[in-house]
This record gives structure tokens, sequence and C-alpha cells, in this order.
């Protein structure tokens, strides 16, 4: 949820990118798909993945210090794998970005703790850990109530991308993200419960 950052010249509505692979192709539509939200920056250490989002307006960056430091942006979208979650996710809540990380919120409940406590003093925080799911419809939680969404079953970018809007158009409106950071880490803590309690059965 959006805390009261340090205040700065951010403009509020411009969104980046960081990682311009697979999943952040799919994030990258969602922000064309959200009614609210538009795409200022992205960054990958690959030059010609930058350079379809450069043609249509969007600065490109290298790395994602220089993005984050944008003056423009007010949202970042982390598409990164996952090791890189936890520094570059914090970095911008340090900055006082809201942050939408795509899943898993971090590679351990250490990290994915302290990127929650941080949101809670500095900006917003939300994982796409939770909040969606494929099959023949999608559960969208938005403006306070679910909402089906049709979404047939091999079609997981769909998902996403009502996800990723939903959380834009929340930010961009000043409303509450429909999942936060907390409900990512009490997902990762679930899971973590399972793993250290299963039982390998073996033919």
């Amino acid at each position: 949820m959006r805390r009261q950052p340090a205040p700065d010249t951010r403009e509020p509505g411009g969104d980046e990118l960081i990682g311009l692979g697979e999943i952040g192709q799919v994030h990258a539509a969602a922000v064309r798909r959200s009614g609210s939200a538009r795409l200022v920056a992205v960054a990958d250490t690959v030059p010609d993945l930058l350079a379809p989002f450069e043609a249509r307006g969007a600065r490109g960056y290298p790395g994602a210090d220089e993005l984050i430091a944008d003056p423009q942006v007010g949202t970042v979208c982390v598409c990164l794998p996952q090791h890189l979650h936890f520094p570059v996710a914090m970095a911008a809540v340090r900055a006082g970005l809201n942050v939408l990380v795509e899943k898993p919120l971090a590679v351990s409940l250490e990290q994915a703790q302290q990127m929650v406590d941080a949101t809670h003093r500095l900006a917003g925080l939300e994982s796409l850990f939770v909040g969606y799911r494929t099959g023949t419809a999608l559960s969208m939680f938005r403006d306070r109530r679910w909402r089906e969404v049709p979404v047939r079953a091999d079609d997981w970018p769909t998902s996403v991308q009502a996800s990723v809007a939903a959380y834009l158009d929340a930010v961009a409106a000043g409303r509450e993200p429909p999942v936060t950071g907390t409900a990512a880490l009490e997902t990762m803590r679930l899971l973590d419960r399972i793993y250290r309690t299963a039982v390998v059965l073996r033919p």
C-alpha cells in the first residue's frame, strides 16, 4: 500500500519496467491495457530489447539504478530473474516508488520480510505471487469486489496482464492495490511450512 514517501518531484502515473524478457513483455502489454498508466521508462542489459520501446517514446536505460533515479517515474514493475528481485525492489522502495514485483516476491522469507517492512515506512509494494489464476475465468479483486474475467486455460499472459493493469489503475487512482506485499509474504510463509514438513515418498 502507498505510504507517505519523502517529498520529491516524481510525476504520478509515470511507470517503468525493469527487465524486458518474456514476462517483462507481458507487463508492457498490461501497461498498454491499463486505462490510467503510461510507460515512461524501461531498463534491460540487452540494447535490442530497449529499441522498440525507445521508438515509442519511452526512455531506455542499461540498468535498474539509472531508471529508478528517473524523476518522472512513480511506479516500477520488477520483471527480473528471482535473485535480483530483492536488491532492485529495495532500491525502488528506498526511492519512494510504488513497486510491483513479479513472483516470487523474493528468494527467502528474510528478504521478503525486509521488503514488506521497508514499504510500511517508505512506499507501496505488491507481488504477483497471489492475485490471479489461470483457468476458465480470472478472479480479479478490483474496486473492493471480485469480478470474473474470461481467460482461456492456456492463456496465462492475459491473467498476468489483468492483474498488472488492476494494480496500475489502483495506484493511479490513489486506491489500495488489490493484493499487497504482505499477502505475498504470507503465501511464502505458507509454502515454506509446506516444504519444511513435506515427506518424500519413494516407490
